[in-house]
Formats: C-alpha cells, structure tokens, sequence
C-alpha cells in the first residue's frame, strides 16, 4: 500500500518532466522563411549598411532561398533614395552583384559621415522636401481711355 506522500512524490516527479519537456518544445528556435525577409526594412535613421547586417542575420537563418529572392527582398525593404532609384533603373539579378552596388553607397554614405557634416544622408527617407507653393502671378490690370 502506498502512502500519499509517496504519491505525491511520483506525480510531482511526473509533472516535472512533462513541464521541462514542454519547456523545451517552447525554447525551440522557429525557422525564419522568406517572409521574415520581406518584412524587413531600413529605418531611414540608419544607414544602409546595418540594414546591410540585419538583412545578411535573418537571411543566414532563412534555410532555402534563392539570389534573385534575396535580392529583390532587399530592394522591398529600402527607403526611396539614391540606391533604391538605381536599383529600380537597373534591377540586380542576383544577390551578389546586390552586395557589390550597395558597397558602393555605402561607402557614399561612410565619406559623408566622415566628413563631419551633420548634414542627414542625401535622398534616404521617404519624406519629400516640403516646398513653398508658388505665389501667384498678379497681373495688375489699367483701364485704357480710347
């Protein structure tokens, strides 16, 4: 006959192995697909090349993807500006060509910053610069005396 303590003990031990199995199902890392690379974007305070670092992160974690995938997931993701106005003209096909064009202005964007102009990066948000509108022309009109 048992005794309820020792009861008590063998479910306790029974219900501790179920939570740390359960425990571990929960700690599973998820596997990222293409759509966490499609929900991506550069913020327009930062510069392309930690938008650069995040991408390549998620995009190691993304277990099958092709370049052409990759690289039009990046473009999806970038601020109007100089680079994404190139890429629209001139679409890469494949992720590698992508890396080599984006050195390019990423290094823009480095020279820029190390100049110490605290001037923000040229074309890199979405906002358009606010102009005044146009004062009208007033043509003063004289009465003529024929």
């Amino acid at each position: 006959m048992r005794t309820p303590q020792i009861e008590m003990m063998e479910r306790f031990k029974s219900l501790q192995e179920e939570m740390r199995q359960s425990l571990e199902e929960a700690c599973k890392k998820y596997q990222k697909t293409s759509l966490s690379l499609l929900s991506m974007y550069k913020k327009a305070t930062k510069i392309l090349r930690e938008y650069m670092l995040r991408f390549n992160d998620v995009a190691l974690e993304v277990p099958s993807t092709n370049a052409k995938v990759l690289a039009n997931a990046f473009a999806q993701g970038l601020n109007d500006g100089d680079f994404y106005q190139s890429l629209a003209k001139k679409s890469a096909i494949h992720f590698d060509n992508l890396l080599a064009r984006s050195e390019k202005y990423m290094n823009i964007e480095e020279a820029i910053r190390m100049k110490g102009t605290k001037a923000p990066i040229p074309n890199n948000d979405r906002r358009e610069t606010r102009r005044l509108p146009k004062r009208p022309c007033v043509e003063e009109k004289y009465e003529v005396d024929n």
